[in-house]
């Protein structure tokens, strides 16, 4: 699975957090110091599980849980149409 940024959303960093615009809708999204750099390790990574692995260790928490946060946080990013998510099929 890869994890892609809409062309139309920017980031303002906000104090320890991270503020998401979308200029298709105007709309602003306020992230949590820990959802903004689940949000940067996606940005510069695009995949889930490597942002994860980033995440865990630069603030020494488990993976797994990590990972748990990512995922809601993706599906979330989804539904609000700042991100697209790419199932990667399996190539013979």
């Amino acid at each position: 699975m890869r994890i892609v940024i809409e062309p139309a959303v920017s980031s303002v960093e906000h104090g320890e957090g991270l503020v998401l615009i979308t200029e298709r809708t105007g709309r602003c999204y306020r992230c949590s110091p820990s959802a903004a750099a689940l949000w940067r390790a996606l940005a510069d990574h695009g995949d889930p599980v490597q942002a994860a692995v980033e995440v865990a260790e630069i603030y020494g928490i488990d993976q797994e849980k990590i990972g748990a946060d990512l995922e809601r946080l993706v599906r979330t990013l989804a539904a609000a149409g700042l991100v697209r998510i790419i199932e990667e099929g399996i190539r013979s």
